[in-house]
């Protein structure tokens, strides 16, 4: 899945998505933990930066920003 794809996710989609991520997260500690010949630390890290982007976007036709932006007087 492209990631930004997956930021355009809502609802039960996106937290699905998450939830894969968080799995493929652990999967990778494990590895390390373990010292297993396929852990990759890059793989981690991209891992982990990808939940936290998807985590800190907002979801699609979120008027929350709009919102803030409307009441200024």
């Amino acid at each position: 899945m492209e990631l930004g794809d997956a930021q355009m996710l809502k609802g039960r989609e996106r937290a699905l998505a998450q939830l894969r991520l968080e799995r493929a997260i652990e999967r990778e500690r494990l590895k390390g933990v373990r010292q297993h010949w396929s852990y990759d630390l890059n793989r981690h890290i991209a891992l982990k930066q990808a939940l936290d982007l998807i985590k800190g976007a907002p979801e699609p036709n979120s008027h929350d920003g709009l919102m803030r932006h409307s009441r200024r007087k």
